[in-house]
């Protein structure tokens, strides 16, 4: 299991970078062999952070406690994804 974390500048934001580095990002771990499935943990709210899970083929997995500081109500929303499902 790979967590993958990111963060985009407000100013940055809506150019598709997130999409663009969530990908290579798993495409780089493929190809060095280091995992199987990639996690994201996203704040429930986070309507732009949940479109791009799924723009990458990530499927919700669960709802987890966290004490995170990201986390809502001491939840966040976990997606997953299998490295193996390539976008090539």
């Amino acid at each position: 299991m790979v967590e993958l974390f990111y963060w985009i500048a407000s100013e940055a934001r809506d150019q598709g970078l997130a999409t663009e580095t969530v990908e290579a990002s798993i495409g780089w771990v493929a190809e060095r062999g280091l995992g199987t499935v990639v996690e994201l943990q996203i704040a429930p709210s986070n309507v732009a952070s949940i479109a791009v899970a799924r723009k990458c083929g990530f499927d919700l997995h669960e709802y987890r406690l966290s004490d995170d500081s990201c986390a809502e109500n001491g939840r966040l929303a976990v997606y997953r994804r299998s490295v193996a499902d390539r976008r090539d």
